[in-house]
């Protein structure tokens, strides 16, 4: 009786081995990464939504909403195509979008530069509105963003 349970034990860790293996591989075909292509077609779409960022808003929202498509596990270039949104959002003066738009990119990145320029952004909305308090708080975390670029260096 003692080595029943030993059998059944064993061919439920194969059973579990072989589940483990087979949602691995069915996992893996399911999760996106993504490709020099993908990233390339990203950096060119905010490349022009950069470029046109003072003369054509609406076309900025619409080349950075098509750089977010493709942007799945390319978290600097979503930064940097929510950049563009808050920095409209910042000339429209859209306070409360622009603010979520920063909690969003706090959340998504750790590359200091984009997160210095959604700082940057933040404070330029922030004396047109007359909020200088949290001016001074964006400046605070712009000025730990600066450090830490300049500790990588």
């Amino acid at each position: 009786m003692g080595s029943i349970p030993k059998r059944i034990h064993r061919q439920h860790i194969g059973i579990v081995i072989l589940a483990v293996i087979c949602l691995s591989i069915i996992g893996g075909t399911y999760r996106t990464f993504h490709t020099p292509k993908e990233q390339h077609l990203v950096d060119s779409l905010n490349n022009k939504a950069y470029q046109l960022r003072y003369t054509q808003q609406d076309s900025v929202l619409q080349l950075t909403q098509q750089s977010l498509l493709h942007t799945t596990d390319y978290n600097s270039g979503k930064a940097e195509a929510l950049n563009h949104q808050l920095f409209q959002a910042g000339l429209n003066i859209d306070f409360k979008n622009g603010k979520a738009i920063y909690n969003q990119i706090q959340r998504i990145t750790n590359n200091q530069v984009e997160l210095l320029i959604s700082d940057i952004t933040m404070m330029m909305m922030c004396q047109r509105t007359g909020q200088h308090l949290s001016y001074f708080d964006y400046m605070a975390s712009a000025r730990r963003h600066i450090a830490r670029i300049e500790e990588e260096d």
